[in-house]
């Protein structure tokens, strides 16, 4: 049963609010306009949804009213696509309801729709009513009340929930967000002139007992040039197409006119990408396509290390007929195992059927045994971790033999395309980028405090050391460069030489012996 607006707020109903004992004071703040450009019918539509927004977690609005407008024209020329029994779901300025309960179909009638609401979605279950304003004033005798295509002309226009404790009008419950509720729906022309509105609303707390307040505030129904906006999922003010996209007016919550962004999922505003590969760096780490062993968001491949990704060629095997290839130019491997892929099409379907992979001679691995199939259209794909220890090892030369051979009645020949093919990933650790040769990348031991690098050149102070390329004469552990340039040592002399270390001595401040 439908409730009388009046009685209610007499009685200072509001919704729920079970367990709440504490003191709020809700706020309206301001009235929120989202406009899209579409097209139905044959029309070029703007569409434009408002809300009210408030700044507490309860808040709950429980009436509209005095909705008019000074501009001219501003009460004429919405487009509706109800499904109400005058109309029945065709786009229509001549006829139309505002009341959201007969809108119709989420898809087909919904979007195109003007109407007004107190919260929730303009469905059959709305609870929203037009209060008496809608056949007073200017429109006295007009038995249609709100169902009309226009807005009378008498400013006190209004519309209340009439089944508060549904919760349609509070903040948070959906389709509401947790700052805004949803108070209409206007349909334009595409060009219409702007217009502005004046809205007041009925609000509280959604505490039982609390006060009902009210504000007033205008909002502007204007869209000169609409845009076109992309999902920002991340939040950092670049948007991805690929995630979603909206021409609008202005741009709505979670969208942004910037597209192009490399790492949707991840804030990175200054979109990094080092090795430019086309994807942000903080995603490669994230979805580790790269390592980042010091912590400070740049791809190790970036700071000396580099990403090996070598494949063979389609090779034939079959029968007696081994495939063998050989990986060259391989540095050692640190930070993860490597991964040898074996890619086959063959008719390895049989109960006997698959192939031995070996490494450099060793003893083979058995694969595609149970899992094989006749000439699968992709390959059969199987995987071969190696410890980094035992794959150093094998590499020291830099190279590793891969042979792969057939077993029981398989031949590649069977198949279009038929062959094998296989592929080493890992995370390489150059000589040049591990000076010390201890399997750690030199910028990862700088970048975490493990070793030191006083002059910023990127080797560590040690390794200069051993290289004979710096010296640290007084053995107080930093570079004797380093010293002069802190000013805990001098060089009076210019010759090279601290003039505290062994052997030179300063004569009264300003002459030198040794």
């Amino acid at each position: 049963m439908r409730r009388d607006l009046g009685a209610m707020l007499a009685a200072g109903a509001v919704c729920c609010g079970g367990g709440l004992n504490r003191a709020a004071q809700a706020e309206f703040v301001e009235f929120v306009v989202i406009g899209i450009a579409v097209t139905n019918s044959g029309q070029q539509l703007r569409v434009y949804t408002v809300w009210a927004r408030f700044n507490g977690p309860t808040d709950t609005l429980l009436n509209c009213f005095s909705f008019g407008s000074s501009t001219p024209g501003a009460l004429v020329g919405f487009w509706h696509k109800d499904n109400a029994d005058y109309n029945s779901g065709i786009l229509l300025q001549e006829f139309g309801t505002w009341d959201p309960s007969t809108t119709g179909s989420v898809t087909l009638n919904r979007p195109f729709d003007s109407y007004l609401t107190v919260g929730g979605q303009a469905s059959g279950t709305n609870t929203s009513d037009p209060d008496p304003s809608w056949v007073t004033g200017s429109a006295a005798g007009d038995s249609r009340g709100w169902n009309r295509p226009d807005l009378p002309n008498n400013g006190t226009l209004g519309w209340f929930n009439s089944n508060p404790p549904n919760l349609q009008g509070r903040v948070g419950t959906a389709p509401n967000t947790a700052t805004d509720v949803r108070v209409g729906q206007f349909v334009l022309s595409a060009g219409h002139s702007a217009r502005t509105m004046t809205l007041t609303v009925g609000y509280n707390d959604g505490i039982p007992g609390t006060p009902v307040r009210f504000g007033t505030d205008t909002f502007d129904l204007i869209c000169p040039i609409p845009t076109q906006y992309f999902r920002d999922l991340d939040g950092d003010g670049l948007g991805s197409g690929a995630d979603g996209t909206v021409v609008a007016c202005s741009p709505p919550s979670g969208y942004v006119v910037v597209s192009g962004d490399n790492c949707p999922s991840i804030a990175n505003p200054d979109q990094a990408d080092c090795n430019g590969n086309g994807i942000g760096d903080v995603c490669d780490i994230a979805a580790a396509l790269s390592l980042d062993c010091d912590g400070d968001s740049i791809p190790d491949e970036c700071e000396g290390a580099t990403v090996i990704a070598q494949a063979s060629p389609l090779l034939a095997f079959g029968g007696a007929q081994s495939a063998q290839h050989t990986f060259g130019s391989l540095p050692r491997a640190y930070g993860r195992q490597p991964v040898l892929t074996v890619e086959a099409r063959a008719d390895l379907g049989g109960a006997t059927d698959g192939v031995l992979v070996s490494l450099d001679g060793g003893a083979p691995v058995s694969l595609f045994v149970t899992d094989g199939t006749d000439c699968p259209a992709n390959g059969d794909v199987a995987t071969i971790t190696l410890p980094i220890s035992d794959f150093n090892a094998l590499t020291a030369d830099g190279s590793l033999v891969v042979r792969v051979t057939p077993f029981g009645a398989v031949s590649s020949a069977s198949c279009t395309e038929g062959g094998v093919r296989v592929r080493l990933d890992y995370a390489g650790l150059p000589a040049g980028s591990d000076c010390n040769g201890n399997g750690q990348l030199d910028s990862c031991e700088i970048g975490t405090g493990a070793a030191q690098d006083c002059n910023g050149n990127l080797l560590p102070d040690s390794c200069e050391l051993a290289a004979g390329s710096a010296t640290d004469c007084n053995g107080n552990g930093r570079l004797d460069s380093c010293d002069l340039a802190l000013g805990s040592s001098t060089d009076l002399d210019a010759n090279g030489v601290l003039d505290d270390c062994s052997g030179e001595f300063v004569v009264g401040g300003s002459g030198y012996a040794s």
